[in-house]
C-alpha cells in the first residue's frame, strides 16, 4: 500500500482552509491503495492561547518558540486539544494518535520540546492524524510538526507516494515575494548556508527547509503548497517542489 504524508501548519487549520482540507482527506479515504498520514501543527493557535493568559509575547529564539513549562501548560496543550476536537468533529473517520504514541527524547535546550524517536499504533487506521504534542514517557512535550514528517518519511521511505506540506505562503519565496517553483537538495543547501542572495530563510522557514533536507534523504520529492491548491487538478504544479535531484 502506498503511503501519502500531508502536513498542515496551524495557519492552514483556520477559516476556509479547514473544510477544504477535510474534503481532500475524505477523498483520500476512498482510495483503496493509499494510506494517509495527516500531521498537524499549531503555531498561531499556541500564540493565541498564550496571549489569553499573558501580556508579554511568547518567548522565542531566532524566530522559533521556546516551550517553558508555562508555555506548555497555558498554550501548547490547550491549542492541541482545541485543534484535535475541531478535526474530529469535521472528520470523524480521522484516527488521531495520542501524545504517548509519539515517543520523543526531550530537547532541554528548547525547554519542553521533543525530538521524535518512534511513532506507535500507526497501522491501526487508513487515515491517521498525528499532532504536535508527544511524550518522553512521563511528560508531554511540544514537537515540531515538520520533524514528525521527517521521521515518517524515514519509516515509510520504501512506500511513499506523496509528501505535501501545506503552508500559508504555499512555498519558498524569493526577495520579490514570488514563489520558487522548484528547488533541488543542492539549492536548499545553498539557501541554508546563506549563499543564495535571492532567497533568505529565517525563523520557521529555515527550520522547515532543514527538515525538508532530511526528508529528501528518504523520499525523492516534497511539495509545499497552499491548502486550496490541494483540490486543483494540477496541484503538483503549484507551490514549491523540492527534489532530491535536479530536473535534467
Amino acid at each position: 500500500m502506498k503511503v501519502d504524508i500531508i502536513k498542515a501548519g496551524g495557519s492552514e487549520l483556520c477559516g476556509e482552509s479547514l473544510p477544504t482540507l477535510a474534503k481532500y482527506l475524505h477523498q483520500t479515504s476512498t482510495r483503496k491503495d493509499t494510506k494517509t498520514l495527516f500531521v498537524f501543527g499549531g503555531g498561531p493557535q499556541i500564540d493565541v492561547h498564550w496571549r489569553m493568559k499573558h501580556l508579554e509575547p511568547r518567548p522565542k529564539r531566532d524566530g522559533v518558540g521556546i516551550t517553558s513549562e508555562e508555555v506548555l501548560r497555558d498554550a501548547v496543550v490547550p491549542a492541541y486539544a482545541a485543534i484535535r476536537a475541531a478535526l474530529q468533529e469535521l472528520l470523524p473517520l480521522l484516527k488521531i494518535l495520542e501524545p504517548q504514541d509519539l515517543l520523543c527524547e526531550r530537547n532541554t535546550g528548547l525547554g519542553f520540546v521533543g525530538n521524535v524517536k518512534e511513532v506507535k499504533n500507526i497501522q491501526s487506521h487508513k487515515i491517521i492524524g498525528i499532532g504536535f504534542v508527544g511524550s518522553d514517557g512521563t511528560t508531554e512535550l511540544n514537537v515540531n510538526a515538520d520533524s514528525i514528517v521527517s521521521t515518517l518519511a524515514h519509516i515509510y521511505s520504501s512506500s511513499i507516494g506523496e509528501v505535501m506540506l501545506l503552508t500559508e505562503s504555499g512555498g519558498v519565496l524569493d526577495r520579490f515575494n514570488q514563489r520558487i517553483p522548484q528547488l533541488s537538495r543542492t539549492e536548499i543547501d545553498r539557501i541554508l548556508k546563506d549563499e543564495n542572495p535571492d532567497i533568505s530563510a529565517t525563523g520557521g522557514m529555515r527550520k522547515k527547509l532543514e527538515e525538508i533536507r532530511l526528508m529528501l534523504e528518504h523520499v525523492p520529492s516534497v511539495l509545499m503548497l497552499k491548502t486550496h491548491e490541494l483540490l486543483q487538478k494540477e496541484a503538483m504544479k503549484a507551490g514549491t517542489l523540492c527534489m532530491r535531484n535536479p530536473c535534467l
